[in-house]
């Protein structure tokens, strides 16, 4: 009986690994590519912005004017415990957002941006 409970307890032990594991890159995760959202108006594509996170620490912040590129620019950063996402721009300016629920967040001079991730779909 103790031999059951020991391969209960890995097979336990390795779903969970296995869970976390994969939830690193999922959709609770910052990595990957973040578009602003508008509530208001979804369909306006005039000068929306885009994150990038890279796994490595870098970055991309790229606005778009109606689907081009209109100035893009590369960061490095750094989230806390709390969510708190910290870039340091290559101009040596840097910006916070917040990595809360799913979205991304940032306060700005005009109110809240929010970025939603973007699917491969």
């Amino acid at each position: 009986m103790k031999h059951f409970y020991f391969w209960i307890v890995i097979a336990i032990m390795l779903v969970g690994s296995i869970t976390i594991s994969c939830s690193s890159t999922g959709s609770d995760s910052v990595y990957g590519v973040w578009k602003e959202y508008r509530a208001d108006d979804p369909s306006d594509d005039y000068l929306i912005s885009q994150l990038r996170f890279n796994q490595d620490g870098t970055g991309t912040f790229t606005l778009l004017d109606g689907g081009s590129v209109r100035s893009k620019y590369s960061f490095y950063w750094e989230m806390d415990a709390m969510g708190n996402i910290t870039t340091n721009n290559m101009d040596g300016s840097s910006s916070t957002f917040r990595f809360y629920n799913g979205l991304i967040t940032e306060n700005s001079a005009f109110g809240s941006i929010v970025y939603k991730k973007k699917t491969l779909f």
